[in-house]
């Protein structure tokens, strides 16, 4: 198959994506989801020892609550899962206390539970309304915990006939970063026409379980790294540039 073409199904930036550009692919942006902030039901920030995020939307929607705004001069201590959560606390002006070395909620846990610091403390788990309850559950072993959603993800519901088309050319690698995300084009698009790449384990899994099949599955959860697998993957002669 001749690749040329690269489909992104995520919601956010794309910017990550420029290294692929630079050596000749066509980037084509096609959210499979849209993220809306919630309603957080006002709290002080001294009721929670610790505050827990997961995403970079979860970090996003909790902060620019107004009734968070009003209360940044109260210090709060901030657990990330992922570097890439934590640049984005660091943004609203947060150092965190703790980062996992993985973007897997598991290897969170288990990180936390061998730091052993959360003991008999306060915790908010800060997340979006489809994420599991894993963390909530596990955590409940350790400490006193609640989970907020910040966050809501509404998977596209429309077929759009310029991706339907991209996709028939049969030359482009499509590109997920969620469940959910996959779950949005699974419902319209035909899979075995197009490569398909994932963020992660956790993705991977769920686009099997539909059946697809991943030739490519990004060992570090992050943008850049997948760039880099892409474009050792798919050598300069099989690119229709």
């Amino acid at each position: 198959m001749k690749v040329r073409d690269i489909i992104l199904t995520n919601s956010g930036d794309t910017s990550s994506f420029n290294s692929l550009v630079n050596r000749g692919f066509i980037l084509h942006h096609f959210p499979m989801i849209e993220i809306s902030h919630r309603e957080i039901r006002p709290f002080s920030l001294d009721k929670y020892d610790f505050y827990v995020f997961t995403s970079k939307n979860g970090v996003d929607s909790f902060f620019n609550a107004p009734f968070i705004k009003v209360q940044y001069e109260k210090k709060i201590s901030t657990i990330c899962l992922g570097e890439k959560t934590a640049k984005k606390i660091r943004e609203f002006g947060v150092f965190p206390t703790f980062i996992s070395n993985s973007n897997y909620s598991n290897d969170l846990f288990k990180e936390l539970s061998e730091k052993g610091f959360l003991g008999k403390k306060k915790v908010l788990l800060v997340q979006g309304d489809l994420a599991s309850d894993y963390l909530l559950n596990n955590l409940k072993n350790i400490c006193s915990v609640d989970r907020v959603n910040s966050y809501s993800t509404y998977i596209q519901e429309n077929l759009n006939i310029d991706l339907n088309n991209i996709i028939k050319n049969n030359n482009s690698i499509s590109i997920f970063s969620s469940p959910s995300s996959f779950e949005g084009f699974a419902k319209f698009y035909d899979m075995s026409k197009t490569n398909i790449v994932s963020i992660g384990k956790t993705t991977t899994n769920y686009i099997k379980s539909k059946g697809g099949n991943p030739i490519i599955t990004s060992k570090n959860q992050n943008f850049e790294s997948l760039s880099e697998e892409i474009i050792n993957y798919f050598n300069l002669d099989k690119i229709n540039i």
